[in-house]
């Protein structure tokens, strides 16, 4: 129309190689994600981002996550404390080969970040401590996180 090709994002182009069925290892990853509730449109949108904004969203996440550690620590919590209230309070993600023994508990596809980080976002203070609450009662954050896509609220 103006005399340019318009330029498919990596997003598009990954949704595009797992349709071909060429790609038996993106498959696989993709097939994972989707098992765990991941839309194309998280794929697309996880993966349309540039590197560097990755790096940003995961970076943050990492300074949260030490900060609420370094808070515990300084309340006299021990190590095993900490180490539980980092699994009920924040998310962990990994790839299909990262899933260990107890389903509920394992890493999420890094698909569904945008679309959690947007969840917890929306939640005012006592429904954030309901959340945490759940997520002591199944387990971990994760586990509440698996919950809430298939209850379809989130």
């Amino acid at each position: 129309m103006f005399g340019f090709k318009h330029k498919k994002l990596r997003g598009q182009l990954i949704l595009e190689l797992e349709s071909s069925g060429k790609h038996q290892e993106l498959s696989q990853e993709l097939s994972w994600s989707r098992s765990e509730g991941a839309t194309s449109f998280d794929i697309e949108q996880w993966w349309n981002m540039p590197d560097e904004q990755h790096r940003e969203i995961l970076e943050e996440d990492q300074l949260a996550r030490v900060a609420f550690a370094k808070a515990l620590e300084d309340d006299g919590q021990s190590m095993d404390n900490i180490v539980q209230a980092l699994a009920y309070s924040f998310p962990r993600f990994g790839l299909a080969e990262d899933r260990d023994s107890d389903p509920a508990n394992a890493p999420l596809p890094i698909e569904l970040k945008h679309r959690i980080n947007m969840f917890m976002r929306s939640l005012d203070h006592a429904e954030l401590k309901s959340v945490q609450t759940r997520a002591i009662q199944l387990g971990s954050m994760n586990a509440l996180i698996r919950e809430q896509i298939y209850l379809g609220k989130l």
